[in-house]
């Protein structure tokens, strides 16, 4: 009969726990004790089959253990194995022997060893001793072993007790997970990191197997090519997505190793968890970019291009897609600098192979020659390069971007031959017309230029164009544009500049320069066509700004899209815990968790009303309630060095106003206070009544007289001087640094403002602050009064019904269907279209409401609900999304939901 109770003796408690560890794996029931005195006392009160002793232990060692087993009428019979590492000599063996063990192993051994051992000899008798350590000749003998092993044990011990802790302390306070387990895969240790990793204590860990992190995200191919590389003995190294014990997914870099005993055979396995969570969360939002900056290349007319530097080569490694809609060519072929070479036209290699030297040395170039079409004919394009530097500061990448610019160039062509052909018209086109001798000095002017400079003619001819036309900050281009003229550079042929007129206005001119000759080629001097092109600028710059307001809208719409999706489920969920009794203080964090998300929900309206170029819902509007919102915005947000102070008076009468747009307003003001006090100081906002005349408000842009609040946000920053104050309200002016302000801000406030019929003031003195006045007119019919709260509805309670779900956001199906099951529903669930029309068509007898998202993949809203209706005509159908209604019209639908709901 195999034995099942075994007593382990040894006074290293990591010894007795992974003896424990290991035979309770292998089916046995094992008692423990630190010393022989112990032991005897647990083979007093317990049935023991086995013994199995270390040597060296305190107060009673194995020797006398054993001894005293044997010399025991009711014990002698139980085997007695000595498993110990003090090993001198094979005189060690014979006196264990002699005192009537059964067997002698030696640490380390595997379990598999030490199992064989305890089945020979569980089948046998206790052997009788041959020798008493009453003997003067065994007890000498048993003295000099002894002693020879505690010496040895103890220079032994403390090495391994300094090696020990050195491996301890290494392996505790690494930075990456580290756990331990036998060959079944139990774990036997693990470090602190690990414990901070997974959110499982040692005490949880220990015994249990690494299992308890499985994520489910894992097939079965996986974990078999997992076990196989085990098995084999090599290490196993890839990545893992593991769950920690709160249920969150983690991703780490796993490293598993086997541990192989003198007969190779798999004792232990070493694991090594690194967390790559932030990593592969970076890598997934890069890749986003990377797609979303595709989708931009594949539908924009410009061709961008990478070139990878590696000592003095450059490696085409990129080019977008529209190289094909330019050239011809796949993206296959022009990875290649060979091809570049061969595709540029032979008269315009020499400049166009100069420019890569020039992008290394200058850092940018701009180049303009013709690539060959695979059709064969030619293409202009003008090359915008830059060199890319590394972290270091080396040189790492050529990034540039082709643009076509055939038909200008063949514009210019044409144009130039048209000059020729009706030069002598020049003085009746409204066109400028100058012509210079090489000094520069003028000799010819037409009409059109006096009109628009205001000279003379006599006053100009034979005076230096550029010394009394050209702005001081420009001299030095145009010198260089006039000197590469006479040296017939074809770059010095087209130019556009400003030119200052008799009054110091400035005119913008685009010109078209010649060469003059003599009658043996001789270069004498220069004649150009200039059209004024001031008024045209201005119009392409209006056009330019409506255009980015066009796309900002459109892009607001999106955002605001995926904004709601992600508060939705925040909301809910805060809504879910205040169901389930928590405690006030969790209460209070709920309630604030859902006031910052209708705070955003708001935000996210007036993203919407923007993108819409719609107008928001006026309501009556404390503004003490604006102001104290603006407050914990500024307190959690501003530098710790700003400081923030409200003064409000105690009877403001309420006004009609979009209280997001007024919020806004507010903040856009508080924002622009703290970029005027870098070193910090204090943003003080205060709110009055006050009689304002008619003059007073229309001469200021306000509707007309009467009462008015009167907003107030001052700051002692660094103010601004009379120039900059008349220009602060203008669409794009900042005065902030690149890459710091858009300009839009004030601009847009007072937009606001206006909307409301209301208006403005500003006052700053540079070096002592700013103030700014927002007069908002109070409402007539409630002098004194206060807004009225919105009425939270009790939740209405399910009797079971079934409710289909339908989302593409796994975080807003699942907490929508924690809603609705914490509210008495039944929940089906479906990712997409497709599988709602399945799971419908399966359960369509016992769905009363189908609630569905209407922007999805594969099958959207819309065409789902179509669907579901040709099912069932009747179906009862609420639709949600993150637009508003007006985005969805036509959609048949009982009910629409706006997301958050």
């Amino acid at each position: 009969m195999k034995p099942r109770n075994i007593l382990i003796v040894d006074d290293v408690a990591i010894n007795r726990k992974l003896l424990q560890a290991q035979l309770a794996a292998e089916d046995y029931v094992v008692v423990t004790a630190p010393n022989g005195v112990i032991a005897l006392g647990i083979l007093e009160r317990e049935k023991v089959d086995v013994i199995v002793s270390d040597i060296l232990m305190p107060e009673m060692d194995g020797y006398r253990l054993c001894y005293e087993v044997r010399s025991s009428e009711r014990l002698q019979q139980i085997p007695f194995i000595f498993y110990t590492a003090t090993y001198t000599s094979p005189a060690d063996e014979k006196l264990c022997m002699e005192l009537g063990a059964d067997k002698y192993l030696r640490k380390p051994a595997s379990i598999d060893a030490l199992t064989q051992a305890i089945a020979q000899v569980g089948t046998s008798t206790g052997r009788r001793p041959t020798a008493s350590l009453d003997g003067m000749e065994v007890l000498k003998q048993y003295s000099e072993r002894l002693v020879s092993k505690l010496e040895d044990k103890n220079i032994e011990r403390a090495a391994a007790i300094e090696r020990l802790t050195l491996q301890t302390t290494a392996l505790e306070t690494a930075a990456d997970a580290i756990l331990i387990t036998d060959a079944n895969g139990t774990i036997l240790w693990v470090n602190h990191a690990f414990q901070t990793m997974t959110g499982y204590s040692r005490g949880e860990a220990i015994g249990s197997t690494p299992r308890l992190l499985k994520s489910g995200r894992h097939d079965a191919a996986f974990y078999r090519a997992f076990w196989e590389t085990l098995q084999a003995g090599q290490t196993w190294r890839g990545e893992f997505t593991n769950r920690r014990k709160d249920g969150s997914l983690y991703h780490d870099q796993h490293t598993i190793s086997p541990v192989l005993d003198a007969d190779g055979r798999i004792t232990n396995f070493v694991g090594v968890m690194h967390d790559i969570t932030d990593r592969k969360r970076a890598e997934e939002e890069l890749r986003e970019t990377h797609a979303q900056l595709r989708q931009l290349l594949e539908h924009s007319p410009a061709v961008l291009y990478a070139l990878r530097l590696e000592g003095a080569r450059a490696i085409p490694h990129l080019t977008s897609e529209n190289v094909t809609q330019l050239l011809g060519f796949s993206v296959t072929e022009t990875l290649s600098y060979e091809w570049w070479l061969s595709a540029l036209h032979p008269e315009d290699r020499a400049v166009a192979t100069a420019s890569i030297a020039e992008t290394m040395a200058e850092g940018v170039s701009r180049t303009e020659y013709r690539l060959r079409h695979k059709d064969g004919s030619y293409r202009w394009v003008e090359d915008n390069r830059r060199l890319v530097r590394d972290a270091e500061g080396t040189p790492a990448e050529l990034v540039g971007v082709w643009t076509d610019i055939t038909e200008r160039r063949r514009a210019q062509d044409e144009l130039r031959v048209s000059e020729r052909r009706f030069s002598d018209m020049l003085g009746n086109l409204p066109l400028v017309a100058i012509m210079l001798d090489r000094d520069g000095r003028i000799s010819y002017c037409n009409d059109y230029l006096l009109r628009i400079t205001g000279w003379r003619r006599e006053e100009l001819v034979g005076r230096n164009w550029l010394e009394n036309l050209t702005p001081p900050e420009l001299l030095s281009e145009i010198q260089g544009v006039f000197d590469g003229l006479m040296t017939d550079s074809p770059d010095a042929s087209h130019h556009e500049n400003e030119i200052m007129t008799r009054s110091g206005e400035r005119r913008f001119i685009r010109w078209n320069n010649s060469v003059l000759r003599s009658g043996s080629g001789a270069v004498i001097g220069a004649a150009s066509i200039g059209e004024d092109i001031t008024e045209r600028r201005s119009l392409e710059r209006q056009v330019l700004r409506a255009q980015r307001l066009e796309s900002l809208g459109t892009l607001a719409g999106g955002i605001a899209h995926d904004l709601n999706n992600l508060f939705m489920p925040i909301l809910m969920g805060a809504t879910l815990i205040k169901r389930f009794g928590p405690s006030e203080g969790t209460l209070k964090a709920v309630a604030n968790i859902e006031r910052c998300v209708k705070r955003g929900a708001d935000l996210v309206k007036q993203v919407l009303l923007l993108a819409r170029g719609a107008e928001g819902s006026l309501i009556p509007v404390e503004i003490a309630g604006v102001i104290a919102e603006v407050e914990s915005i500024v307190l959690s947000t501003f530098p710790k060095n700003v400081t923030f102070a409200t003064s409000v008076s105690g009877t403001l009468p309420l006004l009609t106003a979009d209280p997001t747009q007024l919020t806004q307003v507010l903040l856009n003001l508080c924002v622009n206070a703290c970029d005027a006090m870098p070193r910090g100081g204090k943003i003080l906002v205060s709110a009055e009544t006050t009689e304002v005349s008619e003059q007073y408000a229309l001469a200021r842009g306000g509707s007309g007289g009467g009462r008015y609040v009167v907003m107030e946000v001052s700051d002692k920053g660094t103010g601004m001087s009379p120039d900059v104050v008349d220009r602060i309200f203008e669409p794009f002016f900042t005065t902030k640094a690149l890459g710091h302000g858009t300009g839009l801000g004030l601009s847009t406030t007072l937009g606001i403002v206006r909307s409301h019929r209301g208006f403005m003031t500003v006052s700053s003195v540079v070096g002592e602050g700013t103030i700014f006045k927002v007069y908002m007119p109070a409402r007539f019919d409630d002098p004194v009064g206060t807004a009225t709260s919105p009425i939270e509805l009790p939740p209405v309670q399910g009797h079971g019904e079934c409710i289909l779900v339908v989302d593409d956001e796994n975080m807003i199906l699942d907490v929508t269907r924690q809603a609705l099951e914490a509210s008495g529903y039944e929940v089906l669930t479906a990712r997409d279209g497709a599988q709602a029309i399945d799971v419908y068509a399966r359960n369509h007898d016992k769905v009363a409401l189908v609630l569905t998202d209407m922007m999805m993949p594969i099958i959207d809203g819309p065409t789902l609900i179509g669907g579901l209706r040709r099912i069932d005509p009747d179906v009862r159908i609420i639709a949600a999304s993150g637009l508003d209604e007006s985005f969805h019209n036509g959609v048949e639908a009982q009910y629409f939901l706006m997301k958050r709901y």
